[in-house]
């Protein structure tokens, strides 16, 4: 039962990511055209398909939130079993007091590995809004005296896509970060426990060696 749980907590976080990581990967690249013209052409293609592409996935990004929160929900539930069943253990109960601290230790690890990729994707998402800030910056400075009509109003369409596109990614971002305080918050609990249940583990192992002339 335990197995089937993780395997189906592993399978909603890595729809989620890569869901996130669909809004974060950037558009593709202009690559040398033959004018400048033909490169805001070109770029104008690019950013709006880009945001064709966010605003699609605004609605799973939308479940998935409320997927996240029941998924820690579940995680702080299942921590607080753990702690419950780890605290409440006599020394003397080698075998069920082993199998608390296993328990304990395995959420805590697999927690860990499960958070890491979140942590990635903030950073990642940071640097393309750091991107865009730049495209942006470009686009606002560029001077338009030398562009056709058609350039000039390309260059304003690829400044408010570039700008709404770089809005959502910071909207992102800061969903990312409220799951990233989430699962620090979740974290530190779940360490807490680890570390309790590695000094149980000390301390049947200590008991162990300094008893075996017992049975």
């Amino acid at each position: 039962f335990c197995i089937k749980k993780n395997k189906g907590l592993m399978r909603k976080t890595y729809l989620l990511l890569l869901i996130f990581l669909a809004t974060v990967l950037p558009a593709n690249a202009v690559l040398k055209e033959a004018n400048i013209d033909s490169t805001l052409n070109v770029l104008r293609l690019e950013l709006s398909n880009y945001r064709n592409q966010l605003n699609r996935q605004s609605g799973d990004l939308q479940r998935q939130n409320e997927e996240v929160g029941y998924t820690l929900m579940n995680v702080m539930n299942k921590s607080n079993q753990n702690s419950l069943m780890l605290y409440s253990q006599k020394s003397q109960y080698v075998f069920d007091l082993t199998y608390a601290c296993h328990a304990a230790t395995e959420q805590y690890h697999q927690f860990k590995k499960n958070a890491m990729p979140f942590r990635n994707l903030y950073d990642n998402n940071q640097r393309e809004i750091a991107r865009y800030d730049s495209l942006i910056n470009n686009l606002s400075q560029m001077y338009t005296g030398a562009l056709s009509k058609r350039g000039r109003i390309d260059r304003n369409v690829c400044l408010t896509l570039a700008i709404n596109i770089r809005r959502t990614l910071k909207s992102n971002s800061e969903q990312l970060k409220t799951y990233i305080n989430y699962y620090n918050t979740t974290e530190r609990q779940l360490k807490k426990l680890n570390d309790y249940a590695n000094k149980r583990y000390s301390d049947i192992q200590e008991s162990i060696f300094s008893n075996t002339g017992n049975s």
